[in-house]
């Protein structure tokens, strides 16, 4: 089974480009970029319809976060590292105290079942 192409936006906005010039048909851009000719025509319908946002749009301020969520946030990630040394102290603290306690010896691994 073949997995699909994935085609980057830089690519899809440069082959649209093209089509919109209309200096090859869509066959020799397909050929061209080894693209199916269905592809190139939706993605050249896109840029088109897309056209007008580009231009009508304002770009969009960073979003805002204020005090307290950040304080919010930064209790949260307290937490998360407390809950993190413990699981960690506690693993530590596992691993050592059964580190003799298999039932195989260390160097061999577990018994083959199948035999």
């Amino acid at each position: 089974m073949t997995k699909r192409k994935r085609y980057s936006a830089e690519l899809k906005a440069k082959v649209a480009l093209e089509a919109i010039r209309e200096e090859l048909t869509a066959a020799e851009l397909a050929k061209k970029y080894d693209i199916h000719p269905t592809m190139i025509t939706g993605w050249k319908r896109t840029a088109i319809e897309n056209m007008a946002s580009v231009f009508g749009s304002k770009k969009a301020a960073e979003p805002t976060i204020s005090g307290q969520e950040v304080e919010m946030l930064h209790a949260k990630i307290d937490q998360l590292v407390v809950k993190t040394g413990f699981f960690v102290r506690s693993l530590q603290a596992h691993s050592q105290s059964s580190a003799g306690n298999h039932p195989w010896p260390s160097n061999r691994g577990p018994p083959n079942m199948n035999t």
